[in-house]
């Protein structure tokens, strides 16, 4: 080819090449112009709604929303080499579409306008008097405080919210997607010295003051649990023993003090500059302590500091060598021989090593954080509440080698704490830990979003702290490390929130925000498939709590305060075997499915249930405890009744795996067989359906006209007893379309409002997968 060739064909292509990039500019800039068209009609409406005085806060979101996107869409145009970047660096960009950075700043600008058309859409609905909407309570203008298991504005219940690492310098976002505030404090702050940085100290009460200028409450104060680089050098040895959120040995003398030294010089300050602005201390990011042999980050091993406290933790509990030699079929001459191989290998499991590691793990775990509490109180003169973000996942976690006994750390927190998980079926899921997709059995075959752990925890915490406020500072219903949907829908959006807040969820910030206010993203976020790069999402999320609050006190009241469906949780059993959490799993999800009030128990607190209202379920529990035993003993004997969902393996043995010599033979209520999760709700249907107390309205749901077949529909109620008015929360968590008939307790007629909207509705009710409606009967 000669040269003259050569360079037409190199002209050729670059006229080609200019061509697609013109068409493409050309594509985004009349995008851009569709948007702003749409906006300003949008804000036209939203001007002449608020001049009827209807509630335009709705409406609002979607402004503010649009108007962030319209920057964030131009940065992502832009700086497509860096987006690209991003998507290529993600973990499991194999599964994503290869092209998806070079639409991302086209389809954000879709999102915009889709969501422009649903505001508009609504806002022509309230001019025309078709909907009546209800103003939300304004966070930014009334004064908040923590009461009676909730937060109160001005006297009124609230579920305040933000997302995680929202800015606060962009007011008109703030006020669409939440006002939480905080900050965080951790060990680097210290200078060698002792004293802390009089920099970051500066820093962070600058930070508080500008935030207290701006109302935004509660504040929310995280300990991060890093060691300073100074402390990494000169004291190698706080690192044995660290691990993933914890990247240092609790154990440690030194890293007590160090923590002391920080809250004495950080809280005071702190605690004062927020006047009287509520404030909670959470004490940890998502701590985990695996030991066995490939858990999480359990290769770090453990520290002398630990290994010592283990030896002294056993001879206090065996007195002898020749008691413990008994137990463990050893021959040490004294405790010091004693293996403290770690991490330990999982085949000891269901023996008395297991037992014994796992229980000392959860023994020395608790003692850390009850140090923490103690000592942030200690320095908090106004006694501020404390929190985890524990795992949400660990109550169902088959393993149990983790440290976290969550009934402890339940019972000392004064604002429970967690990072629950939903997914959506839509959602693309990685990783061999997740469970459910089995499309024949798991959740996918019967579900539109995995809803279970979430609620579990929620009724679990409820039931054993039933005051306690739960807020949840990292919700995973929007993405998570096993999932990605990149195309979240405004059904899924709002019906997992839903869930979280019928259930007893009081606050929350979703996971994640990743972008600044100029529209750039934070390298630190997941940012592929995330919140921020989903328009109609994060839309969808201010809209629906800004809902959710306006009707606070009637989502509230729905939350069960007497639950007469008792799963005993059994903490032996979930250490000694896999099968056990799977099990407790199933009864769960087969009560739940019968819109029973599922509640929790434990040996410790099950002699506060009232027997002759509350019953008592038991799955599988091969061991259990000689005093737990006896406490679910003392339960049957004063009249408690219990229903016994297992098979012969009930109480075989003891916590340490020893067979009893005889079976117990305790007087059960029922005895049924452990079955698939179906099978066992339509029996508990049958079964104990007599025993539930009569709400006000009857509820009967159908599918493809067999009824009694819409599992997965959530049906909640609530009487209030300063107006007598009823409500009932519909959420259907079933893939797919269920009939519902309401009737009243009385027979009256079946008419309902639709108190989100305010119109009309007739039984029977026509409820679509992920679909919600709150309900009051007319009279």
């Amino acid at each position: 080819m000669n040269q003259a060739i050569r360079l037409l064909l190199l002209l050729a292509l670059a006229v080609g090449v200019n061509n697609i990039f013109a068409a493409e500019a050309a594509e985004f800039n009349q995008l851009q112009d569709e948007v702003r068209a749409k906006l300003n009609r949008l804000d036209q409406l939203i001007a002449e709604a608020k001049a009827n005085g209807l509630a335009t806060e709705y409406a609002e979101v979607s402004a503010a929303v649009i108007r962030y996107y319209l920057r964030a869409a131009q940065y992502d145009y832009d700086n497509a080499d860096e987006v690209r970047e991003l998507f290529n660096s993600f973990a499991y960009r194999t599964e994503t579409d290869p092209q998806a950075a070079d639409k991302l700043a086209f389809e954000e600008l879709r999102d915009c306008i889709d969501e422009a058309d649903y505001a508009i859409a609504q806002l022509k609905q309230q001019l025309a008097g078709e909907i009546v909407l209800t103003p939300p309570p304004d966070f930014l203008a009334g004064k908040l405080k923590l009461e009676m298991g909730y937060f109160h504005l001005d006297g009124r219940i609230v579920f305040p919210y933000s997302m995680v690492w929202l800015p606060h310098d962009d007011m008109e976002l703030v006020r669409a997607l939440g006002t939480r505030g905080g900050g965080y404090y951790q060990l680097p702050f210290l200078k060698e010295n002792g004293e802390i940085n009089a920099g970051q100290l500066k820093a962070r009460q600058q930070d508080t003051h500008a935030q207290v200028a701006k109302n935004l409450s509660p504040y929310v104060f995280l300990t991060g649990h890093d060691a300073a680089g100074w402390m990494k050098k000169n004291h190698t040895e706080v690192l044995k023993g660290a691990r993933h959120f914890t990247r240092y040995d609790i154990d440690s003398p030194l890293i007590r003090g160090w923590v002391s030294d920080l809250y004495r010089q950080i809280i005071p300050p702190t605690s004062e500059s927020l006047g009287e602005h509520p404030m909670v201390h959470l004490l940890a990011n998502e701590p985990h302590f695996s030991i066995r042999r490939g858990g999480w980050k359990s290769q770090n091993g453990l520290s002398e500091f630990t290994l010592d406290k283990y030896r002294d933790w056993v001879e206090r509990k065996y007195k002898t060598v020749k008691q413990l030699n008994a137990v463990y079929g050893t021959t040490y001459t004294a405790f010091d021989e004693l293996d403290t191989t770690n991490p330990i290998s999982l085949d000891l499991r269901g023996g008395p090593v297991w037992y014994d590691w796992c229980r000392f793990n959860m023994d020395r775990v608790n003692e850390w954080f009850t140090f923490l509490k103690n000592e942030a109180q200690r320095y908090d003169g106004k006694g501020h509440p404390v929190s985890i973000k524990l795992l949400g996942h660990l109550l169902v976690d088959p393993m149990y080698d983790h440290g976290i006994d969550i009934e402890y750390l339940t019972k000392l927190q004064d604002i429970q704490g967690a990072d629950l998980r939903v997914a959506p079926r839509t959602a693309r899921f990685y990783g061999p830990h997740e469970q459910g997709l089995d499309p024949k059995r798991g959740w996918l075959s019967r579900y539109d979003y995995d809803w279970l752990s979430q609620a579990m925890y929620l009724d679990f915490t409820r039931s054993i702290r039933p005051g306690s406020p739960f807020y949840d500072s990292e919700w995973h219903g929007y993405s998570a490390v096993s999932w990605r949907d990149y195309n979240l829908s405004r059904d899924y959006c709002r019906a997992a929130v839903w869930q979280a807040f019928t259930h007893g969820l009081s606050g929350m910030s979703p996971w994640v925000w990743g972008r600044r206010s100029d529209g750039s993203f934070r390298k630190t976020a997941d940012y592929i498939g995330e919140l921020s790069t989903q328009p109609i999402a994060v839309s969808t999320f201010g809209r629906t709590m800004k809902e959710l609050n306006a009707h606070a006190e009637i989502i509230a009241a729905m939350v069960p305060k007497h639950r007469q469906f008792i799963l005993l949780y059994c903490q032996e059993a979930a250490i000694q075997s896999e099968a056990y959490t799977h099990h407790l799993c199933d009864v769960y999800e087969a009560l739940k499915l019968q819109n029973y009030d599922v509640g929790f128990t434990t040996p410790s607190e099950i002699m506060n249930l009232d027997p002759a209202e509350q019953i008592v379920f038991v799955t599988p529990t091969e061991f259990i405890a000689d005093e737990s035993l006896a406490a679910i003993s003392r339960f049957i004997e004063s009249g408690g009744q219990l229903v016994s969902v297992t098979d012969r393996l009930n109480f075989a043995k003891n916590e340490l795996g020893q067979l009893r010599e005889e079976s117990p033979n305790l007087d059960t209520f029922r005895t049924l067989p452990i079955d698939d999760v179906l099978s066992m709700s339509q029996r508990f249907g049958t079964l104990f359906a007599p025993y539930k107390t009569k709400a006000a309205i009857t509820i009967t749901a159908n599918r493809k006209g067999k009824p009694g077949r819409a599992w997965g529909l959530f049906a909640q109620q609530a009487e209030l007893p300063e107006t007598g008015d009823v409500y009932v929360a519909l959420n259907n968590a079933h893939k797919e379309t269920a009939d519902i008939a309401l009737t009243p307790r009385d027979g009256g007629p079946a008419s309902f409002v639709n108190v989100l909207t305010g119109q009309p509705v007739q039984s029977p009710v026509t409820l679509d997968p992920s679909h919600v409606l709150l309900l009051r009967l007319e009279r």
